[in-house]
């Protein structure tokens, strides 16, 4: 429960990412009918231009994916460096 927030950030990156692979392939097979293309483009061609933009968005959300999850494991490292210092000062005091 203490890492509700970072656990649905990584999902989400890892949702944009999946849809936008998604995207990504149906650009790159020729043949069928590409529904969101402009009236003066060819619907049933390769488009390129919108391969490259959902490709940006799947790197983007595999560094967020992969940012949020480092964030996460550094906070809870530090939180246990945070918690053995206390440990340590309360034997201290306890002597």
């Amino acid at each position: 429960m203490k890492n509700e927030k970072g656990s649905a950030l990584f999902y989400g990156a890892v949702a944009i990412t999946v849809v936008a692979l998604l995207f990504c392939v149906y650009y790159i097979i020729p043949g069928i009918y590409h529904i969101p293309v402009p009236a003066y483009a060819e619907p049933t061609k390769v488009h390129y231009k919108y391969i490259a933009v959902f490709g940006g968005i799947a790197v983007l959300g595999i560094i967020g994916a992969l940012l949020v999850r480092l964030r996460g494991s550094m906070k809870s490292s530090q939180s246990d460096r945070i918690s053995l210092k206390e440990e340590q000062s309360a034997l201290m005091r306890d002597r």
